[in-house]
């Protein structure tokens, strides 16, 4: 659990910008519920919650045009395995959109396979280099 709350503040710390909004997303009833009021030009972070626990964080950071990056997407180890990682990814795509994002990129790093899968397998389309990331090995997109 520590290393889930460290990714949130990692994600909230890289996002360049105080936090504006946070939202919560219950993985076990597949429901989200906003913490502060946003407009669409802020910045956030996602965190995913199973039985009472928090289990996974995402940040969202605006590029422009309609577009926000995905960064720092985690999903502690024990919730895994049983389809809530896509649940996650579509929940912060609920987000993005309410924001009023059209379009979300992302990179990933090498080590991160399982991750790169999961963006393939949601519609996420390789797209060219968009940052300066040395730890990133690909680059996604994906119109929302």
């Amino acid at each position: 659990m520590k290393r889930l709350f460290a990714s949130a503040l990692i994600a909230a710390a890289t996002l360049s910008a105080p936090c504006a909004f946070a939202e919560k997303i219950d993985l076990s009833t597949w429901t989200c519920s906003k913490f502060q009021s946003s407009d669409k030009d802020t910045i956030g972070v996602v965190l995913a919650w199973l039985d009472g626990s928090a289990v996974g964080c995402a940040g969202l950071r605006p590029l422009g045009k309609g577009v926000l990056e995905l960064k720092h997407f985690f999903l502690a180890r024990e919730a895994r395995g049983r389809g809530l990682g896509r649940v996650f990814l579509a929940g912060v795509e609920e987000v993005a959109r309410a924001q009023g994002a059209r379009r979300i990129v992302l990179d990933t790093a090498a080590q991160l396979l399982e991750a790169a899968g999961l963006y393939r397998s949601a519609g996420y389309g390789e797209i060219p280099r968009y940052n300066d990331n040395p730890h990133a090995v690909a680059w996604f997109g994906r119109d929302l």
